[in-house]
C-alpha cells in the first residue's frame, strides 16, 4: 500500500510538473508571437527602442532594455543577450529582474529567442534603409544622365544660333541692309543670353551642390517676384501674352527672391 501510494503520488508530481511546463511553454510562445507581431510594425531604427522598452517589457513582465554595442556595468541579476547576425553584432538585449524571482533555464531561452527576432529587426530595418539608398543613388544617377542629356540639347541650340548669325554676317558682309542685319545681330543677342542663363544656372547647381550656396532671404511679396520672374523672361517668351492671377491677399514669404 506505501508503495503504491508513493508511485500514485510520483505521477501526480510527474502529471503536475508536466502541466506547469507545458503552461509556461504555451505562455512563452504566445509571448513570443506577441513580440514578433509588435517588431514586424516597426520600419524605422528609433522607432524600435521605445517599442522594446515600453511594448516589449511589458509583455515580459519585466525591464526590458535596447543597448547600442556591449553592455557594461551590468547587474548579476540582468540577463544578457547579445544582439548578433551573420553580418554585424548589432548591441545587447537586457532583461532585468532584480525585483523577481531568479531566472529559470526556460525563462532564458525565451529572453534568447526575443533577442533573435529584435536582431532580425535591426538587419531588415538596416537591409531596407539600404536598399532605399541605393535606389536614390540610381534614382539619382538617372536623373543625372536625363539632365546631362537636356543641358547638352539646351546648350547646343543657342551655340548654333550664335554660330548661323555670325557665319552670316562674316560671308555675306555689305550684302544685308539694316532691317536684315539687326536682326542677325538680334538672333546673337538672344541666343547669348540664352546660354548665359544656362551656364549661371549650371554654376548655380554646382554651388548649391558644394553646400556653399548662401541664400539672401528676406519678406517677399510671392506676386511681384512671379512678375519679376515673367518680365526676366521676356525675350523668351516672344511677345506671347502672359496673365498672372492672385487670388486673394498672399502672406509675405521669408525667402531669397532672386533665388525663387
Amino acid at each position: 500500500t506505501s508503495t503504491l501510494a508513493a508511485k500514485v503520488r510520483e505521477e501526480k508530481e510527474q502529471q503536475r510538473w508536466h502541466a506547469e511546463l507545458a503552461e509556461r511553454v504555451s505562455k512563452s510562445l504566445d509571448t513570443l508571437f506577441s513580440v514578433s507581431q509588435a517588431i514586424s510594425k516597426v520600419m524605422r531604427r528609433e522607432e524600435l527602442g521605445p517599442l522594446v522598452e515600453n511594448d516589449i517589457a511589458a509583455l515580459m513582465g519585466q525591464p526590458v532594455q535596447l543597448i547600442e554595442g556591449e553592455a557594461q556595468n551590468v547587474s548579476s541579476k540582468t540577463h544578457c543577450v547579445p544582439l548578433k547576425t551573420p553580418r554585424r553584432n548589432w548591441g545587447t538585449l537586457l532583461f532585468d529582474a532584480r525585483k523577481q524571482k531568479p531566472f529559470e533555464p526556460s525563462q532564458n531561452l525565451l529572453h534568447e529567442a526575443v533577442g533573435e527576432q529584435v536582431a532580425l529587426a535591426l538587419e531588415r530595418i538596416a537591409l531596407m534603409e539600404e536598399m532605399a539608398e541605393a535606389r536614390l543613388i540610381a534614382d539619382g544617377e538617372r536623373l543625372r544622365r536625363a539632365l546631362m542629356n537636356s543641358i547638352s540639347h539646351d546648350l547646343k541650340t543657342p551655340i548654333g544660333s550664335i554660330m548661323g548669325a555670325a557665319s552670316s554676317l562674316l560671308t555675306r558682309d555689305g550684302h544685308f541692309d539694316e532691317q536684315a542685319r539687326r536682326e542677325q545681330l538680334s538672333t546673337i543677342l538672344q541666343a547669348a543670353e540664352r546660354l548665359n542663363r544656362y551656364v549661371r544656372n549650371l554654376l548655380d547647381n554646382a554651388v548649391i551642390e558644394a553646400g556653399a550656396l548662401k541664400p539672401s532671404c528676406d519678406w517677399v511679396d510671392l506676386a511681384e517676384a512671379a512678375s519679376a520672374a515673367i518680365d526676366a523672361c521676356e525675350s523668351a517668351l516672344q511677345g506671347k501674352p502672359v496673365d498672372l492671377i492672385v487670388r486673394g491677399k498672399l502672406p509675405l514669404l521669408w525667402l531669397d527672391a532672386v533665388l525663387i
